[in-house]
């Protein structure tokens, strides 16, 4: 037994000193303990991770908002225009060279190199008129500014940023060809969320618009959710032998009626058979079956959307290279949130800029301190998107009273003590860190968001009878109003004055101020509303009913609601004249749905009121009252 014991002991030891080797080869950012480099870790956080978001109808119908916005530069190909003209075309592909020094293999680009990549563009190609091509992509490739391989750097030792990338584009890819290059070696192409040019060898192109959208609308197909996984390597097919595939490829599964009896002189068995594209020997397309083992990481049709899938996910880029705008077969930021958020079928935007604009919950930080953008992360799910101007990241939660993100990060700024110069640091990969890092303009990176974008839409299962749901829909999307859970928001109930300051506060984007409610008044007793009461009333919106009483559990009245909007228009000089804006004032309370008997104001009612407030500030301001 003592024997058993001591080798018991032995084992013991020998896993913790493994365990312990294996955190002495891992640099962590600040913060970081080796468990949160585990998806299971921040899964664990969540409160039902496997409960779905939304269904594939609701990410169709999603998908179809976000193309017919045109700020997200998400477009339907098959809506198009068959042709382009002259002027139209001219306009996408012409480009000015840079200002800056530029370099190439590490020598300063001179003025006879421009002159070729501007006479590459092909400009005196376009015709009057341009048919458009449709193909798509048999590869990933790498979409450029202009029509190069070369790798276009602002510094002469940097090879791994290229300033003329665009974006790196799956295989299978769908994409319309508008023009070619001089040189007959780029392909100038659109794809959904992105346009540019493309190596002719990586695109194959079909006979018609009508044979490209049938083979584009399947209903069978896979989607690759490992990182990156390969075709099996084989000496009768050398053009798809070990093909790499990356998260997000989708692939049409082979019909029955397509399948032979072995592929190659491989028998079926125990392997998925999938319809490649590649290129024939004039540019046509052509589809070749290949066999993907069971083993791999795919998926038969998209994933389901639940939070435990989105962060599993992006944990199977962790710690991969950074790639600026998918150069080096690798991701940026925001690309990989694209790919990531592709295995569920959700189309986004390409660039961060972008990405802002989905329309989805959004949480807004402008204007908010450190305490209240705290405040507003604790009601983000973890899988959102959290955003400032040029990067993209994906949040994990929070823990121990921090708040973390895993992104593709191209670099962040450490300040030794005592020191104004930021030491940049050239992270490049895909890393897990919590939100105190600094930029190089020394600010904390939670104190530069400006947005949290959580991939979904609203629902209210008991609105389904009211005129106005999306426009109450459409508030709880800004976080300005919540349901109690189960997709119900009781709209029938009568409100009370604590729950109109917290939807009052959320719709003007006040910080919440907990202490100036304690001074002023003496029956604000429970914590949830505090910071809310607090915010209206140092902005006078929201008054006392007696000398320091709120009285936060008595029904808000129509008139108490009316002039309460009026002082918010009037607030800060959105209004300075009463009268002229007297008609938009007015709108905001004969809307449908604020009739009826009752003196109080309902949930429902109070929704229209700051809906109807939010648009007439909007045109208010847009007309300069």
């Amino acid at each position: 037994m003592k024997k058993f014991m001591v080798c018991l002991l032995i084992g013991f030891l020998l896993i913790q000193s493994s365990s312990f080797a294996w955190a002495e080869n891992i640099k962590k950012m600040d913060n970081v303990t080796d468990p949160m480099l585990n998806a299971q870790f921040w899964i664990n956080q969540i409160s039902a991770p496997n409960e779905i978001i939304m269904s594939q109808t609701e990410i169709s119908s999603l998908n179809k908002e976000i193309t017919e916005k045109s700020n997200t530069y998400v477009c339907d190909l098959s809506t198009l225009p068959a042709s382009y003209s002259k002027s139209q075309l001219s306009k996408m592909v012409d480009q000015k060279c840079p200002d800056s020094d530029y370099y190439v293999d590490g020598k300063p680009l001179s003025k006879e190199y421009w002159d070729r990549l501007i006479e590459n563009l092909n400009l005196k190609g376009i015709a009057e008129n341009n048919p458009v091509r449709y193909g798509f992509t048999v590869r990933r490739t790498n979409l450029k500014i202009f029509p190069t391989a070369d790798i276009v750097s602002d510094d002469p030792d940097d090879l791994a940023y290229d300033e003329f990338q665009n974006s790196g584009i799956l295989i299978n890819e769908p994409v319309l060809v508008l023009h070619r290059s001089a040189d007959s070696q780029w392909l100038y192409i659109m794809m959904q969320n992105c346009s540019g040019w493309a190596l002719v060898n990586d695109i194959a192109l079909s006979p018609d618009k009508d044979t490209w959208l049938k083979n584009r609308n399947y209903s069978d197909f896979m989607v690759v959710t490992g990182n990156k996984i390969k075709l099996e390597p084989d000496p009768y097919a050398p053009e798809i032998s070990e093909l790499e595939l990356a998260m997000g490829s989708i692939l049409e599964f082979a019909n029955s009626s397509e399948l032979p009896q072995s592929i190659n002189e491989r028998a079926l068995y125990d392997n998925y058979v999938v319809k490649i594209p590649t290129r024939g020997s004039t540019g046509e397309l052509i589809y070749k079956l290949a066999l993907i083992p069971v083993s791999r990481d795919v998926s038969c049709g998209f994933l389901p959307y639940n939070r435990a899938n989105i962060l599993k996910q992006v944990f199977k880029m962790h710690g991969d290279r950074y790639g600026w705008g998918g150069m080096l077969n690798s991701r940026d930021c925001s690309q990989l949130v694209v790919e990531v958020y592709r295995c569920f079928g959700i189309n986004l935007p390409r660039n961060t800029e972008s990405q802002v604009k989905v329309p989805c919950k959004t949480a807004s930080f402008d204007n908010l301190d450190i305490e209240n953008r705290h405040n507003l992360l604790d009601k983000l799910a973890p899988g959102s998107l959290l955003l400032f101007p040029g990067h993209v990241m994906i949040y994990l939660g929070k823990y121990q009273e921090k708040y973390y993100v895993i992104s593709d990060l191209g670099s962040f700024a450490k300040f030794d003590t005592g020191a104004t110069k930021a030491n940049i640091i050239r992270t490049r990969s895909v890393v897990v860190n919590e939100l105190s890092i600094k930029r190089a303009n020394g600010k904390q990176w939670i104190e530069c968001l400006t947005a949290g974008k959580q991939i979904e839409k609203s629902k209210f299962e008991d609105l389904d009878q009211y005129e106005q749901k999306e426009a109450v829909e459409s508030l709880a999307d800004r976080f300005i109003l919540s349901g109690n859970g189960n997709h119900l928001m009781r709209p029938a109930d009568q409100l009370t004055r604590a729950e109109f300051s917290v939807m009052l506060c959320r719709a003007l984007g006040l910080n919440e101020d907990k202490n100036y409610a304690r001074e002023k008044f003496n029956d604000v007793t429970y914590d949830w509303a505090e910071g809310f009461i607090g915010a209206v009333a140092k902005e006078e919106l929201m008054l006392g009913t007696a000398e320091s009483r709120f009285a936060p559990d008595n029904y808000m009245k129509k008139d108490e609601i009316t002039a309460i909007m009026v002082r918010a228009l009037k607030k800060k000089g959105i209004i300075c004249d009463y009268e002229k804006g007297r008609k938009i004032l007015n709108d905001i309370m004969s809307a449908k749905g604020l009739s009826g008997q009752s003196i109080f104001i309902s949930r429902y009612q109070a929704a229209i009121v700051l809906y109807n407030y939010l648009q007439a500030r909007d045109v208010i301001i847009n007309r300069n009252y």
